[in-house]
């Protein structure tokens, strides 16, 4: 008579059992490429936290601006695009061109804040209607900032004209 032995659990060292047929080969896993003009290259991957911060672009709406000398204020659109994440602030301020500040228009200085998702702002600069008739005179809207999340681009300046209506 036989003893029946007890079922032994194989233990797994890697190897194919004797008589069995060889597992597929894993292949090692290669790293994504990016593949330009038929060349390749590793990529590069970054966790969130490496990413350098995109800064917010503001720019004024648009490089010239004509408005009547009986207006009450010359309205400009500042715009905020690339990343709307966050308050951010940009200083401006009206320079003197032909038109003069305190005769023609309110010499004015701003700070004007974009709310976190804030795309766009309007800047004031009051008009002084003075009731001479004269030629058509100009002042200049400037942009700047000291943030770092922000730049001025593309328009950081805007010239104004003032259209005599007397």
């Amino acid at each position: 008579q036989r003893e029946i032995q007890p079922a032994r659990t194989p233990v797994d060292s890697g190897k194919p059992a004797q008589g069995a047929p060889a597992a597929p080969k894993k292949e090692p896993k290669k790293e994504p490429t990016a593949s330009a003009y038929g060349s390749t290259m590793p990529t590069q991957r970054f966790a969130a936290a490496q990413l350098p911060a995109m800064p917010a672009l503001i720019s004024l709406g648009t490089p010239t601006l004509t408005v009547s000398e009986g207006a009450v204020a010359a309205v400009l659109r500042l715009e905020r695009t690339q990343q709307l994440n966050g308050r951010v602030q940009v200083t401006w301020r009206a320079d003197p061109g032909t038109a003069e500040a305190g005769r023609d228009f309110s010499p004015v200085m701003g700070v004007a804040d974009f709310a976190d998702g804030q795309s766009t702002r309007a800047i004031y600069i009051p008009l002084l209607n003075d009731r001479l008739a004269e030629r058509d005179e100009t002042f200049t809207v400037e942009v700047f900032s000291t943030d770092d999340g922000v730049r001025i681009y593309p328009t950081a300046r805007a010239q104004a004209t003032i259209r005599d209506d007397d």
